[in-house]
Protein backbone atom coordinates (compact mmCIF):
# COMPACT_ATOMS: atom_id res chain seq x y z
CA UNK A 1 0.00 0.00 0.00
CA UNK A 2 1.58 3.16 -0.82
CA UNK A 3 1.81 6.09 1.70
CA UNK A 4 2.29 9.57 1.66
CA UNK A 5 4.46 11.26 4.28
CA UNK A 6 3.41 14.82 4.85
CA UNK A 7 5.64 18.02 6.97
CA UNK A 8 3.52 20.72 7.36
CA UNK A 9 5.33 23.76 7.83
CA UNK A 10 3.70 27.70 7.55
CA UNK A 11 5.33 28.30 3.69
CA UNK A 12 6.19 24.49 3.03
CA UNK A 13 4.88 21.31 2.97
CA UNK A 14 8.16 18.38 2.64
CA UNK A 15 6.35 15.57 1.34
CA UNK A 16 7.97 11.71 1.06
CA UNK A 17 6.54 8.67 -0.11
CA UNK A 18 7.04 4.84 0.92
CA UNK A 19 5.19 1.44 0.64
CA UNK A 20 3.66 -0.87 3.27
CA UNK A 21 5.12 -3.67 1.22
CA UNK A 22 8.91 -2.30 1.07
CA UNK A 23 9.16 -0.21 4.26
CA UNK A 24 11.42 2.76 3.17
CA UNK A 25 10.83 6.07 3.34
CA UNK A 26 11.46 8.36 -0.11
CA UNK A 27 11.93 12.23 0.22
CA UNK A 28 10.14 13.66 -2.91
CA UNK A 29 9.93 17.34 -2.45
CA UNK A 30 8.34 20.86 -1.52
CA UNK A 31 4.87 22.16 -2.04
CA UNK A 32 5.99 25.54 -1.35
CA UNK A 33 4.15 28.03 -3.71
CA UNK A 34 0.62 28.97 -3.47
CA UNK A 35 -2.35 29.84 -1.29
CA UNK A 36 -3.35 26.91 2.02
CA UNK A 37 -6.26 25.77 -0.98
CA UNK A 38 -3.64 25.62 -3.36
CA UNK A 39 -1.43 23.67 -1.97
CA UNK A 40 -4.21 20.80 -1.24
CA UNK A 41 -5.34 20.93 -4.43
CA UNK A 42 -1.78 19.85 -5.70
CA UNK A 43 -1.39 17.42 -2.59
CA UNK A 44 -4.47 15.77 -4.13
CA UNK A 45 -2.98 15.70 -7.53
CA UNK A 46 -0.02 14.16 -5.98
CA UNK A 47 -2.13 11.50 -4.58
CA UNK A 48 -4.24 10.89 -7.22
CA UNK A 49 -1.09 10.66 -9.73
CA UNK A 50 1.16 8.21 -7.28
CA UNK A 51 -2.45 6.08 -5.77
CA UNK A 52 -1.73 6.65 -2.38
CA UNK A 53 -4.09 5.29 0.13
CA UNK A 54 -2.63 6.37 3.61
CA UNK A 55 -1.85 10.00 4.47
CA UNK A 56 1.03 10.20 7.29
CA UNK A 57 1.05 13.87 8.75
CA UNK A 58 3.50 15.06 11.28
CA UNK A 59 2.73 16.69 14.24
CA UNK A 60 4.46 18.95 15.95
CA UNK A 61 4.14 18.34 20.09
CA UNK A 62 5.75 20.60 22.17
CA UNK A 63 9.00 19.09 24.19
CA UNK A 64 5.92 17.93 26.87
CA UNK A 65 4.27 16.42 24.42
CA UNK A 66 1.24 18.90 24.27
CA UNK A 67 -0.26 20.62 21.40
CA UNK A 68 1.55 24.11 21.04
CA UNK A 69 0.57 26.86 18.72
CA UNK A 70 2.32 25.23 15.89
CA UNK A 71 0.63 21.97 16.25
CA UNK A 72 -2.93 23.82 15.91
CA UNK A 73 -1.71 25.37 12.60
CA UNK A 74 -1.26 21.51 11.55
CA UNK A 75 -4.68 20.78 12.97
CA UNK A 76 -6.48 23.86 11.06
CA UNK A 77 -4.75 22.76 7.67
CA UNK A 78 -6.02 18.79 8.06
CA UNK A 79 -9.17 20.17 8.85
CA UNK A 80 -9.07 21.55 5.70
CA UNK A 81 -7.29 18.81 3.87
CA UNK A 82 -9.54 16.26 5.26
CA UNK A 83 -12.47 18.07 3.24
CA UNK A 84 -10.97 17.50 0.20
CA UNK A 85 -8.84 14.26 0.49
CA UNK A 86 -10.95 11.15 1.38
CA UNK A 87 -8.17 8.86 2.85
CA UNK A 88 -7.10 8.05 6.48
CA UNK A 89 -4.69 10.23 8.09
CA UNK A 90 -2.01 8.85 10.63
CA UNK A 91 -1.00 11.55 12.73
CA UNK A 92 3.17 11.07 13.56
CA UNK A 93 4.78 12.84 16.25
CA UNK A 94 7.21 15.17 15.01
CA UNK A 95 9.28 16.66 17.39
CA UNK A 96 12.38 15.86 16.54
CA UNK A 97 12.41 14.88 12.76
CA UNK A 98 13.47 18.60 11.59
CA UNK A 99 16.76 18.36 13.76
CA UNK A 100 17.37 14.93 12.41
CA UNK A 101 16.42 15.70 8.86
CA UNK A 102 19.69 18.29 9.11
CA UNK A 103 18.93 21.26 10.94
CA UNK A 104 15.23 22.33 9.86
CA UNK A 105 15.77 23.19 6.15
CA UNK A 106 15.14 20.02 4.32
CA UNK A 107 11.65 19.30 4.58
CA UNK A 108 11.34 16.42 2.39
CA UNK A 109 13.87 14.78 4.53
CA UNK A 110 11.83 15.77 7.86
CA UNK A 111 8.84 14.13 5.99
CA UNK A 112 10.57 10.58 4.79
CA UNK A 113 11.35 10.98 8.79
CA UNK A 114 7.80 10.90 9.72
CA UNK A 115 6.62 8.43 6.96
CA UNK A 116 9.79 6.08 7.78
CA UNK A 117 8.22 6.51 11.83
CA UNK A 118 5.15 5.18 10.72
CA UNK A 119 6.68 2.45 8.28
CA UNK A 120 8.49 1.25 11.00
CA UNK A 121 5.74 0.63 13.43
CA UNK A 122 3.96 -0.87 11.30
CA UNK A 123 5.84 -3.44 9.80
CA UNK A 124 5.86 -6.90 11.12
CA UNK A 125 8.61 -8.52 10.52
CA UNK A 126 11.00 -5.33 12.46
CA UNK A 127 8.73 -6.63 16.05
CA UNK A 128 8.00 -3.52 17.08
CA UNK A 129 4.24 -4.16 16.41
Amino acid sequence: MKVLGLDIGDKKIGYAIGDTDVPIAIPKGVFDIGTRDEKIQKIFQFIRDEDIEIIVVGMPFNLKGEKGHQAEKVTVFLKHMKKIILLPFEIIDERFSSKMAGGGDDDAQAAAIILQTYLDRNNPDNGEE
